[in-house]
């Protein structure tokens, strides 16, 4: 989309040339006083503005400079005058104009100073966007933890320092995939390249396009600024897309083609944006399955899956659970407070379906629910105490059959000793499974037998 310049000048004669002799490269709008220009910058958005010192009527130029940037403060101001004087050129610069321009000047004088103006306004908004967007962006890249899963990721994240090869971070919900894309970044040691984090699933579809390519002002209503996307502020840096398997087929390949022909356009735009960026991406779930049922394009996975990392869940680190718990402690107690050993048990021997983040939104609460320094067992809270995977989470009244009673009828004894036994153990690894969502893992760690061992059980007796 051309630019879009005002001009404002009582001449009309010369806002005739001035449009006639620039209405082949801009869009040109004329105005004769601030209430026409107010109009124009209301209904269509303004690039570039040319301003005459001196209006009919004895209205100043200058005057209007701060009327104008209050309607839009991106706006630049490009002062007109017939003669120089040195003093106004300073007070218009004061006042927020960009430039100066005498009249009569040549048509190549005219272009040079807009060309000028509006590279120094993309730039601006760059500045402005990037800025803004980084304030948001100082989230600490540090990962805590000692456990073998977690050491085995680092040493293989490691691995790609100086490499910038697109990544696949897979992993469940709230494992810490953010973390780890923020990890990569850090081990650069390069403050000067930009880390930019989006979260596709949060963004919808009608508007992932603008998000991460930007817009042109006036591309569609409401467009009323020129609007960076986040492809162009990861220039040079790392582009990191969250869930980016909620990303339509449709987007999926124009994405493709910027990682293909490293350039896009904006919307509405007709320029191509060159740019150099890694992307780190991350999901929740299998992309390979994705790709069979057509949600997810098959040569976009194999752009991004250039190097795989599995995020391994907190069940997975139960050996890291009380250092993070003590770092949470530490971010949102207001005073001391620690953990009784009960209490870590507890949180060792839960099976964490939420990983971290579920653990952090527990110490969160039970730093400020519980009234002592130190957190005691009967602060957890009542949804905790009834999943949480101690021995005494499978009461023995519980985990045997229904048909067991304080004292058993004739009628009732039935069964040889060792199918009752079958039967009491067949519920109560029943009961284990479902305290642990299903993790074998765990459930297996909890009964104190093998995985293999819980397998034939969980097998041989139909556990469900």
């Amino acid at each position: 989309m051309y630019a879009h310049i005002l001009c404002i000048d009582d001449n009309n004669e010369f806002l005739f040339n001035l449009r006639a002799s620039l209405k082949y490269k801009y869009q040109v709008s004329t105005a004769i006083n601030y209430e026409l220009a107010a109009q124009v910058i209301t209904q269509n958005p303004v690039d570039l503005v040319f301003l005459d010192v001196k209006l009919g009527e004895g209205e100043s130029g200058i005057r209007l400079i701060q009327k104008m940037k209050e309607l839009d403060p991106s706006l630049v101001i490009i002062m007109l005058s017939a003669f120089k004087n040195a003093d106004l050129i300073v007070h218009a610069i004061k006042e927020g104009a960009s430039d100066y321009l005498c009249k009569p000047y040549p048509f190549e004088d005219l272009i040079t100073v807009i060309e000028r103006n509006l590279a120094k306004k993309i730039i601006q908004d760059k500045n402005a966007a990037f800025i803004e967007y980084c304030n948001d962006n100082t989230k600490p890249h540090q990962i805590i933890g000692k456990a073998p899963a977690l050491l085995d990721l680092l040493q293989q994240a490691e691995k790609l320092k100086g490499h910038f090869a697109n990544v696949l971070i897979e992993g469940d919900c709230g494992t810490g995939k953010e973390m780890l894309a923020r990890y990569l970044h850090a081990i650069e040691d390069n403050p000067k390249r930009p880390f930019i984090a989006i979260n596709c699933a949060a963004i919808p579809d009608t508007l992932i396009e603008t998000e991460l390519f930007g817009h042109e002002r006036g591309s569609f209503t409401g467009a009323v600024q020129r609007k960076i996307g986040k492809c162009e502020l990861a220039h040079n840096g790392d582009l990191f897309l969250d869930e980016i398997d909620s990303v339509k087929p449709e987007f999926q390949a124009k994405f493709l083609r910027v990682l293909q022909e490293k350039e896009f356009y904006r919307v509405g735009g007709i320029q191509p944006i060159k740019v150099n960026f890694r992307v780190i991406v991350a999901t929740n779930k299998d992309l390979s399955k994705l790709v069979l049922t057509g949600q997810f394009r098959q040569d976009l996975l194999y752009r991004l899956r250039v190097i795989f990392l599995k995020v391994p869940s907190l069940s997975e680190r139960t050996a890291d659970i009380a250092d993070l718990a003590n770092y949470f402690i530490n971010k949102h107690a207001r005073t001391p407070k620690v953990l009784s050993q009960e209490v870590l048990a507890c949180l060792q021997n839960y099976s964490w379906p939420g990983n971290i983040r579920e653990l952090e939104n527990l110490i969160q609460s039970l730093v400020i629910s519980s009234p002592a320094n130190v957190i005691q067992p009967s602060d957890l809270p009542q949804w905790f105490a009834q999943n949480s995977a101690l021995d005494e989470t499978v009461p023995r009244e519980e985990a045997v059959p229904a048909t067991r009673q304080t004292s058993l009828s004739c009628q009732q004894i039935n069964k040889t000793l060792k199918d009752y036994l079958l039967e009491v153990e067949k519920n109560y690894i029943d009961r284990a499974l479902k305290a642990h969502r299903g993790n074998i893992t765990h459930t297996a760690k909890v009964l104190g037998i093998s995985r293999t061992t819980l397998y034939h059980r969980f097998h041989d007796k139909e556990v469900v």
